[in-house]
C-alpha cells in the first residue's frame, strides 16, 4: 500500500511471498479498456431464439425465522439457488418472492441477487393473524459469452477481467411453498442471562452473551464509551493510556481469593547474617490476558541451556497449554478484527460475531501478528519508514514520521494507521497495515501519558 506524504511516500508492502506472487500475476493483466464484448455481468431472460452453449439445472431454498411469530414482529427471509455463480456475475431480478397472507392475498417482491453466492434477503412484518404461506421462485438468467469484471477487493487472486468462451443459461426452479405462523402474542427473544453470582470460568458459552460488560482482557484498548460506560465509568477517558492502570470491563473480587496456583518467584526472610531480610526473585505478569489464558516470555533452563520462551498458560490453573522458543519478537496488545462486510445492506459483516483476534507485535519496522491458539504468525508486515507505534485504540496506532532537517517546520508528521486494512490475500485471517491520515505536527515523538488528547 502507497500514500504520498507531502512528497515523501510511505509505504507499508506485504511481506509474503504469496503476496508477490499475486502482485506479480496482477501486472500481467490488460487494461479493461483493451478488452472487447464486456458484458455487465448482469443476467438477463434466454432470449427468444438464443440456444446456450450451456445449461445449468439448478435447485431453489428458501428459509425463514422465526417461525412461529407475533404480529408486528419482522421476519427474517433468505433465499439462494445452487450451483452458486462466478463472482464477477450476479442475477438481476430472478429472485421471486410469493408472501400470501391469511386471506389470500398476495406480495410478490422480486430482487436481484448477490454476486458469487446466488442469495438475498429481506425482512418483512406480517400484520395479521393466521397461517401465512412463503414461496421462492427462481426466474433463470442468461450470461452471454465475453469478458466479466471482478469487482475490487472480491479475490485478489483474480485477474481483474475474466473471459467466459461459452454463454450460459441457469435454468428456473422453485422452493416448496412453507408455512408461517403468526400469532397473536410476541414471540420473545433469547432470555437474558443475568451476570454471575458464583465462581466461573472461561470460555464463556454464547448463551451467556450479556456477560460482555464483566469479560474484558488486558490489556484494554478503547475506544470505551456509550450509556453503560458512562454509567459504569463516568467522567473516564475513553481511550488507553499507559499512565491510567485503568482496565475497564472487569469485575473486582469482593473477598480475598487465590485466582491460580502457578508459582512465578522465590520470595521470604533471608536469615542467617542478614535476618529479617526478605527477598524475592520475580519473574514478572502476563504481558497480554486473554480469554482466560496469559501470554508471557519467560526464562528458562532447558538442557542446561538458558532460554527464553514465550508461553501460553491458563490463568486459573497455570497449566502451561504451549511454549515456543527463539521468539524475539513478543506480542504486547490483542487485535479485534470484525473483518470487513459481506453484505451491502447489512450492517458490519455477514458473520460478525466470528472476527479474528491476533496478538500484536509493533515495533522494529514490523508489524507481526500471532495467533492466541497456537502462537503461529498469522501476518508479518512492514512499516517503513516508520519504526513502531502507539497502539491508542483497538485497531489504530500513531506513529511519528521524520522527513529530515530539510522539510523545515514540516519535518514531522503525525501518521494515524489502523492496523488491519485490506486484506493482503483474501480469506486471510489478518489484514495488513494502512494509513488513515497524515498531518503535520510538532514533536518527533509522542508522549505516551496523554494519548486521549490526539486522538
Amino acid at each position: 500500500m502507497l500514500r504520498k506524504i507531502f512528497g515523501r511516500y510511505i509505504i507499508f508492502p506485504v511481506l509474503f511471498a504469496i503476496a508477490a506472487s499475486i502482485i506479480s500475476t496482477l501486472m500481467l493483466v490488460k487494461a479493461q479498456g483493451e478488452y472487447t464484448n464486456m458484458q455487465t455481468g448482469a443476467s438477463m431472460p434466454l432470449p427468444p431464439g438464443v440456444v446456450p452453449d450451456v445449461e445449468i439445472d439448478t435447485r431453489a431454498f428458501l428459509s425463514f425465522r422465526p417461525n412461529p411469530v407475533g404480529v408486528g414482529q419482522p421476519v427474517l427471509v433468505n433465499v439462494w439457488i445452487q450451483p452458486p455463480i462466478h463472482v464477477s456475475r450476479w442475477f438481476e431480478q430472478a429472485f421471486k418472492i410469493t408472501i400470501t397472507d391469511p386471506d389470500g392475498r398476495q406480495q410478490v417482491i422480486v430482487k436481484n441477487s448477490y454476486r458469487g453466492d446466488a442469495s438475498a434477503w429481506l425482512e418483512f412484518i406480517p400484520d395479521k393473524v393466521g397461517k401465512w404461506k412463503i414461496k421462492f421462485d427462481f426466474l433463470g438468467g442468461y450470461f452471454p459469452a465475453g469478458n466479466y469484471t471482478v469487482p475490487p477487493g472480491t479475490a485478489v487472486w483474480l485477474p481483474r477481467v475474466v473471459e467466459f468462451k461459452q454463454s450460459c443459461y441457469y435454468k428456473p426452479s422453485s422452493s416448496p411453498e412453507l408455512e408461517l405462523t403468526v400469532q397473536q402474542e410476541a414471540v420473545k427473544s433469547w432470555p437474558p442471562s443475568p451476570l454471575p453470582a458464583e465462581y466461573w470460568t472461561r470460555p464463556v458459552p454464547f448463551e451467556h452473551r450479556e456477560w460482555w460488560p464483566i469479560l474484558g482482557n488486558y490489556p484494554w484498548r478503547g475506544p470505551g464509551g456509550g450509556d453503560l460506560w458512562n454509567k459504569l465509568y463516568p467522567n473516564t477517558n475513553p481511550y488507553w493510556g499507559d499512565k491510567y492502570s485503568f482496565i475497564p470491563w472487569v469485575q473486582g473480587p469482593e473477598s480475598s481469593h487465590i485466582v491460580w496456583r502457578r508459582q512465578g518467584a522465590m520470595s521470604g526472610i533471608v536469615g542467617g547474617d542478614i535476618p529479617q531480610f526478605e527477598m524475592s526473585t520475580v519473574s514478572g505478569a502476563p504481558t497480554i490476558i486473554y480469554n482466560g489464558k496469559c501470554y508471557q516470555a519467560l526464562t528458562k533452563v532447558i538442557n542446561g541451556m538458558t532460554k527464553t520462551v514465550w508461553q501460553c498458560y491458563d490463568l486459573r490453573t497455570g497449566e502451561i497449554i504451549w511454549e515456543k522458543m527463539d521468539v524475539t519478537r513478543i506480542p504486547t496488545v490483542i487485535e479485534y478484527d470484525p473483518g470487513i462486510g459481506e453484505i451491502p445492506e447489512a450492517a458490519g459483516r455477514a458473520f460478525a460475531e466470528l472476527g479474528y483476534v491476533n496478538l500484536l507485535y509493533i515495533g522494529g519496522g514490523l508489524v507481526i501478528k500471532y495467533s492466541p491458539w497456537t502462537g503461529e504468525v498469522t501476518g508479518n508486515y512492514s512499516i517503513a519508514p516508520l519504526t513502531t507505534g502507539l497502539y491508542y485504540r483497538n485497531l489504530y496506532a500513531l506513529s511519528v514520521q521524520d522527513l529530515g532537517p530539510q522539510a523545515g517546520a514540516e519535518r514531522y508528521r503525525l501518521i494515524n494507521w489502523t492496523t488491519a486494512g485490506q486484506p493482503a490475500v483474501m480469506g486471510a485471517k489478518s489484514r495488513a497495515p494502512s494509513i488513515i491520515s497524515n498531518t503535520t505536527y510538532a514533536r518527533g515523538s509522542i508522549p505516551h501519558s496523554a494519548t486521549g488528547m490526539y486522538v
